[in-house]
């Protein structure tokens, strides 16, 4: 998606370099500690309510994102 796009990318991070899965704190803390970053230097953007409560329990900021049609037009 990012390729076609046209988005660059220095680093994707994710559950297998955690060896966690989302809302566990490790998760977002792993990420973090990776970029050399605090939490609170990081932002959760996300469209799932679960996966920010996660990421803001770990300190991070985050951003919703709605997508209305996530589940189809209704």
């Amino acid at each position: 998606m990012a390729k076609n796009a046209g988005l660059p990318w220095d680093v994707i991070l994710g559950a297998e370099v955690a060896r966690a899965y989302k809302p566990q704190p490790e998760i977002y803390l792993t990420s973090a500690q990776m970029l050399g970053l605090d939490p609170s230097e990081c932002l959760m953007v996300a469209a799932h309510n679960h996966d920010l409560q996660g990421a803001k329990s770990a300190g991070f900021r985050t951003a919703f994102v709605g997508r209305p049609t996530e589940y189809g037009f209704q």
